[in-house]
Protein backbone atom coordinates (compact mmCIF):
# COMPACT_ATOMS: atom_id res chain seq x y z
CA UNK A 1 0.00 0.00 0.00
CA UNK A 2 2.74 2.19 0.92
CA UNK A 3 4.77 1.84 -2.46
CA UNK A 4 1.86 2.37 -4.18
CA UNK A 5 1.56 5.65 -2.81
CA UNK A 6 4.79 6.79 -2.87
CA UNK A 7 4.81 5.69 -6.71
CA UNK A 8 1.58 7.75 -7.32
CA UNK A 9 3.47 10.55 -5.22
CA UNK A 10 6.42 10.64 -7.48
CA UNK A 11 3.89 10.59 -10.67
CA UNK A 12 2.19 13.42 -9.95
CA UNK A 13 5.60 15.22 -8.27
CA UNK A 14 6.43 14.31 -12.64
CA UNK A 15 2.98 15.88 -13.92
CA UNK A 16 2.88 18.80 -11.71
CA UNK A 17 6.44 20.26 -12.89
CA UNK A 18 5.48 18.84 -16.71
CA UNK A 19 8.75 17.19 -16.69
CA UNK A 20 9.05 13.37 -18.23
CA UNK A 21 9.95 10.41 -15.77
CA UNK A 22 13.90 9.52 -15.79
CA UNK A 23 15.18 6.80 -17.71
CA UNK A 24 17.14 4.24 -15.00
CA UNK A 25 20.37 2.81 -16.31
CA UNK A 26 21.62 -0.04 -13.58
CA UNK A 27 24.85 0.04 -13.53
CA UNK A 28 26.26 -3.45 -12.02
CA UNK A 29 30.18 -4.06 -10.79
CA UNK A 30 32.26 -4.80 -8.58
CA UNK A 31 32.56 -1.18 -6.10
CA UNK A 32 34.23 -2.56 -3.68
CA UNK A 33 36.72 -5.18 -2.73
CA UNK A 34 39.47 -6.87 -4.88
CA UNK A 35 37.59 -6.09 -8.89
CA UNK A 36 36.95 -2.42 -7.97
CA UNK A 37 40.17 -1.28 -9.66
CA UNK A 38 38.12 -2.24 -12.91
CA UNK A 39 34.75 -1.10 -12.32
CA UNK A 40 34.68 2.37 -10.27
CA UNK A 41 37.16 4.04 -12.89
CA UNK A 42 33.80 2.32 -15.31
CA UNK A 43 30.99 3.66 -13.15
CA UNK A 44 32.35 6.87 -13.34
CA UNK A 45 33.17 7.01 -16.88
CA UNK A 46 29.43 6.50 -17.27
CA UNK A 47 28.05 9.11 -15.11
CA UNK A 48 30.15 11.89 -16.69
CA UNK A 49 28.74 10.71 -20.22
CA UNK A 50 25.07 10.96 -18.75
CA UNK A 51 26.04 14.26 -16.87
CA UNK A 52 26.76 15.46 -20.52
CA UNK A 53 24.06 14.41 -22.22
CA UNK A 54 21.66 15.30 -19.33
CA UNK A 55 23.07 18.73 -19.63
CA UNK A 56 21.83 18.55 -23.66
CA UNK A 57 18.66 17.43 -22.98
CA UNK A 58 18.67 13.52 -21.69
CA UNK A 59 16.88 11.05 -23.87
CA UNK A 60 13.82 12.30 -26.34
CA UNK A 61 13.87 14.82 -23.64
CA UNK A 62 14.08 12.21 -20.25
CA UNK A 63 17.26 12.41 -17.97
CA UNK A 64 19.34 9.54 -17.51
CA UNK A 65 19.80 8.49 -14.01
CA UNK A 66 22.38 6.02 -13.44
CA UNK A 67 21.96 3.35 -10.44
CA UNK A 68 24.91 1.75 -9.05
CA UNK A 69 24.58 -2.13 -7.51
CA UNK A 70 27.67 -3.91 -6.20
CA UNK A 71 27.87 -6.78 -6.74
CA UNK A 72 30.85 -7.20 -4.35
CA UNK A 73 32.81 -9.10 -6.27
CA UNK A 74 30.19 -12.25 -5.62
CA UNK A 75 28.52 -14.42 -8.48
CA UNK A 76 25.76 -15.47 -6.38
CA UNK A 77 25.34 -11.79 -4.88
CA UNK A 78 25.84 -10.61 -8.92
CA UNK A 79 22.68 -13.04 -9.64
CA UNK A 80 20.86 -11.86 -6.67
CA UNK A 81 21.56 -7.73 -7.90
CA UNK A 82 20.45 -8.68 -11.11
CA UNK A 83 16.91 -10.10 -9.63
CA UNK A 84 16.26 -7.54 -7.94
CA UNK A 85 16.60 -4.60 -11.01
CA UNK A 86 14.53 -6.58 -12.88
CA UNK A 87 11.72 -7.15 -10.19
CA UNK A 88 11.87 -3.93 -9.66
CA UNK A 89 11.33 -2.96 -13.17
CA UNK A 90 14.60 -1.88 -14.76
CA UNK A 91 15.33 -3.09 -18.17
CA UNK A 92 18.91 -1.33 -19.34
CA UNK A 93 21.75 -2.28 -17.80
CA UNK A 94 25.72 -1.34 -18.28
CA UNK A 95 27.86 -4.38 -16.66
CA UNK A 96 28.54 -6.51 -14.98
CA UNK A 97 32.69 -6.35 -16.32
CA UNK A 98 34.41 -9.56 -15.04
CA UNK A 99 33.71 -12.69 -17.33
CA UNK A 100 33.59 -15.02 -14.12
CA UNK A 101 29.70 -13.70 -14.11
CA UNK A 102 28.99 -14.29 -17.54
CA UNK A 103 27.06 -17.64 -16.94
CA UNK A 104 24.47 -16.51 -13.96
CA UNK A 105 23.77 -13.07 -16.07
CA UNK A 106 23.24 -14.58 -18.91
CA UNK A 107 20.73 -16.96 -17.21
CA UNK A 108 19.42 -14.27 -15.09
CA UNK A 109 18.17 -11.82 -18.31
CA UNK A 110 17.16 -15.01 -20.58
CA UNK A 111 14.08 -14.65 -21.99
CA UNK A 112 13.51 -10.90 -20.30
CA UNK A 113 12.79 -7.66 -22.25
CA UNK A 114 15.94 -6.12 -21.43
CA UNK A 115 19.68 -4.96 -22.78
CA UNK A 116 22.42 -4.86 -21.14
CA UNK A 117 26.03 -3.77 -22.25
CA UNK A 118 29.33 -5.53 -20.98
CA UNK A 119 32.96 -5.78 -21.10
CA UNK A 120 32.50 -9.84 -20.26
CA UNK A 121 35.36 -11.28 -23.12
CA UNK A 122 34.06 -14.93 -22.82
CA UNK A 123 33.48 -17.76 -25.72
CA UNK A 124 30.31 -18.61 -23.56
CA UNK A 125 28.69 -15.69 -24.66
CA UNK A 126 30.26 -14.94 -28.00
CA UNK A 127 28.43 -15.70 -31.17
CA UNK A 128 25.12 -15.86 -29.83
CA UNK A 129 22.03 -13.69 -30.52
CA UNK A 130 20.30 -12.47 -27.09
CA UNK A 131 19.71 -9.16 -25.08
CA UNK A 132 23.51 -8.49 -24.64
CA UNK A 133 26.24 -6.22 -26.48
CA UNK A 134 29.62 -7.59 -25.68
CA UNK A 135 32.26 -4.79 -26.13
CA UNK A 136 35.78 -6.22 -26.45
CA UNK A 137 36.72 -8.76 -28.60
CA UNK A 138 36.66 -12.39 -26.61
CA UNK A 139 39.62 -13.74 -24.28
CA UNK A 140 40.67 -16.36 -27.01
CA UNK A 141 40.97 -13.22 -29.50
CA UNK A 142 43.21 -11.85 -27.35
CA UNK A 143 45.29 -14.43 -26.64
CA UNK A 144 45.93 -14.86 -30.28
CA UNK A 145 46.85 -11.47 -30.66
CA UNK A 146 49.38 -11.74 -27.92
CA UNK A 147 50.51 -15.35 -29.43
CA UNK A 148 51.32 -13.21 -32.34
CA UNK A 149 53.34 -10.57 -30.56
CA UNK A 150 55.14 -13.55 -28.82
CA UNK A 151 56.35 -15.24 -31.98
CA UNK A 152 57.36 -12.51 -33.63
CA UNK A 153 59.42 -11.19 -30.79
CA UNK A 154 61.04 -15.49 -31.27
CA UNK A 155 60.57 -15.92 -26.94
CA UNK A 156 61.99 -19.46 -26.96
CA UNK A 157 60.55 -20.42 -23.26
CA UNK A 158 57.11 -18.50 -21.65
CA UNK A 159 55.70 -19.12 -18.16
CA UNK A 160 52.29 -18.44 -18.19
CA UNK A 161 50.66 -17.78 -14.47
CA UNK A 162 46.56 -18.28 -14.63
CA UNK A 163 44.15 -16.54 -12.58
CA UNK A 164 41.81 -19.11 -12.00
CA UNK A 165 39.52 -17.42 -10.21
CA UNK A 166 38.10 -16.16 -13.11
CA UNK A 167 38.66 -18.81 -15.35
CA UNK A 168 36.04 -17.92 -18.04
CA UNK A 169 38.63 -15.40 -18.89
CA UNK A 170 41.87 -16.75 -18.31
CA UNK A 171 40.99 -20.11 -19.99
CA UNK A 172 39.82 -18.72 -22.91
CA UNK A 173 42.51 -16.55 -23.60
CA UNK A 174 45.22 -19.14 -22.99
CA UNK A 175 43.03 -21.43 -25.66
CA UNK A 176 43.74 -18.59 -28.14
CA UNK A 177 47.41 -17.93 -27.26
CA UNK A 178 47.86 -21.36 -27.75
CA UNK A 179 46.34 -21.91 -30.82
CA UNK A 180 49.37 -19.42 -32.64
CA UNK A 181 51.78 -20.68 -30.11
CA UNK A 182 51.30 -24.60 -30.17
CA UNK A 183 52.98 -25.38 -34.22
CA UNK A 184 56.00 -23.05 -33.39
CA UNK A 185 59.07 -23.55 -31.56
CA UNK A 186 57.77 -21.20 -28.66
CA UNK A 187 57.45 -23.66 -24.88
CA UNK A 188 54.74 -22.44 -22.61
CA UNK A 189 54.01 -23.55 -18.68
CA UNK A 190 50.79 -22.57 -17.08
CA UNK A 191 50.79 -22.52 -13.98
CA UNK A 192 47.08 -22.29 -12.39
CA UNK A 193 47.31 -20.15 -9.57
CA UNK A 194 44.59 -17.91 -7.23
CA UNK A 195 45.34 -14.96 -5.31
CA UNK A 196 45.53 -16.05 -1.60
CA UNK A 197 48.43 -17.71 -2.66
CA UNK A 198 50.82 -14.82 -2.59
CA UNK A 199 52.64 -15.82 0.07
CA UNK A 200 53.59 -18.86 -1.23
CA UNK A 201 55.48 -16.80 -4.73
CA UNK A 202 58.92 -17.32 -3.85
CA UNK A 203 58.30 -21.14 -3.57
CA UNK A 204 56.33 -21.38 -6.27
CA UNK A 205 59.25 -19.31 -8.33
CA UNK A 206 61.78 -21.85 -6.90
CA UNK A 207 59.69 -24.76 -7.84
CA UNK A 208 59.35 -23.79 -11.39
CA UNK A 209 62.72 -22.49 -11.87
CA UNK A 210 61.81 -19.04 -12.78
CA UNK A 211 65.27 -18.37 -13.62
CA UNK A 212 64.87 -20.40 -17.09
CA UNK A 213 62.14 -18.29 -19.03
CA UNK A 214 62.38 -16.14 -21.09
CA UNK A 215 59.28 -14.09 -20.23
CA UNK A 216 56.81 -14.56 -17.70
CA UNK A 217 52.95 -13.42 -19.01
CA UNK A 218 50.48 -13.09 -16.25
CA UNK A 219 46.81 -13.78 -17.22
CA UNK A 220 44.99 -12.02 -14.36
CA UNK A 221 43.64 -9.01 -12.36
CA UNK A 222 45.92 -5.80 -12.60
CA UNK A 223 46.18 -5.48 -8.56
CA UNK A 224 47.58 -9.09 -8.42
CA UNK A 225 50.10 -8.64 -11.26
CA UNK A 226 51.58 -5.49 -9.90
CA UNK A 227 51.94 -8.22 -6.19
CA UNK A 228 53.83 -10.64 -8.65
CA UNK A 229 55.20 -8.45 -10.86
CA UNK A 230 57.33 -7.44 -7.06
CA UNK A 231 58.02 -10.65 -6.42
CA UNK A 232 59.57 -11.99 -9.87
CA UNK A 233 61.47 -8.67 -10.05
CA UNK A 234 63.20 -10.21 -6.55
CA UNK A 235 64.25 -13.52 -8.63
CA UNK A 236 64.54 -12.44 -11.95
CA UNK A 237 65.61 -9.10 -12.28
CA UNK A 238 65.31 -9.16 -16.31
CA UNK A 239 62.74 -11.72 -17.16
CA UNK A 240 60.83 -10.00 -19.88
CA UNK A 241 57.03 -9.53 -18.11
CA UNK A 242 53.79 -9.40 -19.81
CA UNK A 243 50.36 -9.27 -19.14
CA UNK A 244 46.60 -9.71 -20.51
CA UNK A 245 44.29 -7.01 -21.39
CA UNK A 246 42.48 -7.06 -18.28
CA UNK A 247 45.67 -6.39 -16.10
CA UNK A 248 46.02 -3.42 -17.67
CA UNK A 249 44.37 -1.38 -14.63
CA UNK A 250 45.81 1.91 -12.77
CA UNK A 251 46.66 -0.91 -9.85
CA UNK A 252 49.16 -2.52 -11.49
CA UNK A 253 51.20 0.50 -11.90
CA UNK A 254 50.46 1.57 -8.26
CA UNK A 255 50.71 -1.64 -6.92
CA UNK A 256 53.70 -3.05 -9.25
CA UNK A 257 55.76 0.27 -8.83
CA UNK A 258 58.81 0.24 -10.94
CA UNK A 259 59.01 -3.60 -11.30
CA UNK A 260 56.25 -2.95 -14.28
CA UNK A 261 58.17 -0.85 -15.95
CA UNK A 262 58.51 -1.86 -19.82
CA UNK A 263 55.43 -4.84 -19.05
CA UNK A 264 54.02 -5.40 -22.29
CA UNK A 265 50.05 -6.49 -22.80
CA UNK A 266 47.22 -6.73 -25.15
CA UNK A 267 44.91 -3.56 -25.67
CA UNK A 268 41.74 -3.95 -26.60
CA UNK A 269 40.74 -0.81 -28.06
CA UNK A 270 43.19 0.44 -30.89
CA UNK A 271 44.38 3.16 -31.82
CA UNK A 272 44.83 6.87 -30.44
CA UNK A 273 41.70 8.97 -29.23
CA UNK A 274 39.58 10.19 -32.19
CA UNK A 275 40.17 13.92 -32.90
CA UNK A 276 37.09 14.72 -31.11
CA UNK A 277 35.25 12.27 -29.22
CA UNK A 278 38.17 10.55 -27.90
CA UNK A 279 40.29 13.49 -26.97
CA UNK A 280 37.48 15.20 -25.61
CA UNK A 281 36.67 12.45 -23.38
CA UNK A 282 39.95 12.05 -21.86
CA UNK A 283 40.56 15.87 -21.05
CA UNK A 284 37.68 16.21 -19.65
CA UNK A 285 37.88 12.53 -17.81
CA UNK A 286 41.45 13.74 -16.35
CA UNK A 287 40.34 17.43 -14.88
CA UNK A 288 37.52 15.50 -13.16
CA UNK A 289 38.69 12.49 -11.64
CA UNK A 290 42.58 13.64 -11.51
CA UNK A 291 44.29 10.69 -13.41
CA UNK A 292 44.49 9.39 -16.48
CA UNK A 293 41.68 7.10 -18.62
CA UNK A 294 41.88 3.32 -18.45
CA UNK A 295 40.43 0.30 -20.78
CA UNK A 296 37.45 0.13 -18.65
CA UNK A 297 36.97 3.59 -18.14
CA UNK A 298 36.91 4.05 -22.08
CA UNK A 299 34.38 0.99 -22.01
CA UNK A 300 32.08 2.67 -20.02
CA UNK A 301 31.93 6.29 -21.03
CA UNK A 302 31.68 4.25 -24.76
CA UNK A 303 29.11 2.12 -23.43
CA UNK A 304 26.83 5.00 -21.82
CA UNK A 305 26.94 6.78 -25.40
CA UNK A 306 26.06 4.11 -27.28
CA UNK A 307 23.17 3.34 -25.38
CA UNK A 308 22.22 7.15 -25.25
CA UNK A 309 22.48 7.13 -28.91
CA UNK A 310 20.80 4.30 -29.90
CA UNK A 311 17.63 5.35 -26.95
CA UNK A 312 17.31 8.75 -29.14
CA UNK A 313 17.48 7.03 -32.53
CA UNK A 314 14.92 4.45 -31.88
CA UNK A 315 11.36 4.52 -32.56
CA UNK A 316 10.48 2.98 -28.65
CA UNK A 317 12.38 3.36 -25.75
CA UNK A 318 11.89 -0.63 -25.82
CA UNK A 319 14.78 -2.27 -25.19
CA UNK A 320 14.06 -4.84 -28.52
CA UNK A 321 14.17 -1.65 -30.35
CA UNK A 322 17.01 0.03 -29.22
CA UNK A 323 19.17 -3.15 -29.56
CA UNK A 324 17.84 -3.41 -33.26
CA UNK A 325 19.08 0.30 -33.87
CA UNK A 326 22.26 -0.46 -32.01
CA UNK A 327 22.77 -3.35 -34.24
CA UNK A 328 21.75 -1.52 -37.56
CA UNK A 329 24.33 0.90 -37.03
CA UNK A 330 27.33 0.73 -39.78
CA UNK A 331 30.00 2.85 -37.69
CA UNK A 332 30.07 3.92 -33.70
CA UNK A 333 32.38 6.47 -32.44
CA UNK A 334 34.59 5.48 -29.56
CA UNK A 335 37.42 6.74 -27.65
CA UNK A 336 40.46 5.22 -30.54
CA UNK A 337 38.26 4.09 -33.24
CA UNK A 338 35.33 3.46 -34.91
CA UNK A 339 33.93 0.31 -34.34
CA UNK A 340 30.32 -1.78 -35.13
CA UNK A 341 28.27 -4.32 -33.88
CA UNK A 342 27.96 -7.68 -35.47
CA UNK A 343 24.28 -9.41 -35.57
CA UNK A 344 24.91 -11.77 -32.55
CA UNK A 345 25.98 -8.21 -30.37
CA UNK A 346 29.41 -8.60 -30.40
CA UNK A 347 32.08 -5.60 -31.25
CA UNK A 348 34.17 -6.09 -34.71
CA UNK A 349 36.78 -3.73 -33.09
CA UNK A 350 40.96 -3.59 -33.66
CA UNK A 351 43.55 -4.24 -30.82
CA UNK A 352 47.05 -2.99 -30.41
CA UNK A 353 49.97 -3.55 -27.85
CA UNK A 354 50.55 -0.79 -25.01
CA UNK A 355 53.96 -0.70 -22.66
CA UNK A 356 53.90 0.34 -19.44
CA UNK A 357 56.57 3.36 -19.42
CA UNK A 358 57.55 5.60 -16.80
CA UNK A 359 54.10 5.15 -14.75
CA UNK A 360 52.15 5.56 -18.43
CA UNK A 361 50.70 2.95 -20.48
CA UNK A 362 52.17 3.51 -24.29
CA UNK A 363 51.63 2.17 -27.39
CA UNK A 364 54.07 -0.60 -28.37
CA UNK A 365 55.24 -0.97 -32.21
CA UNK A 366 54.60 -4.67 -33.03
CA UNK A 367 57.48 -6.44 -34.74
Amino acid sequence: MWKMIIIGSLFLLYSCKNEPPPLRVVFVGELTGHGSDFSVPMRNSVQMAFDSINRAGGVKGRPLILISANNHSNEDSNVAVLQRALANGDCFFIGPQISKYAEGTSQTIAGKDVLLITTMQTRILAGIADRIIRQHPSADAEGEFMGTYLVKRSYQRLLVFQDVANAEYSTDYIKGLRRITDSTALHLTVYPFRTNNFERLPFIFDSLHIESFDALLLVAQGMDVGIISQQVRKKNPTIKLLASGWSMTRDVMEKGGAAVNGMVGVFPLAGAPLDTFGKRYAENFRKQFGYESTISAESGYEAAMLLASAMIQSPTLKPADVLHTILAMDSIPGVREYYRIDKNGDAVRNMKMIKISNHAFREESLP
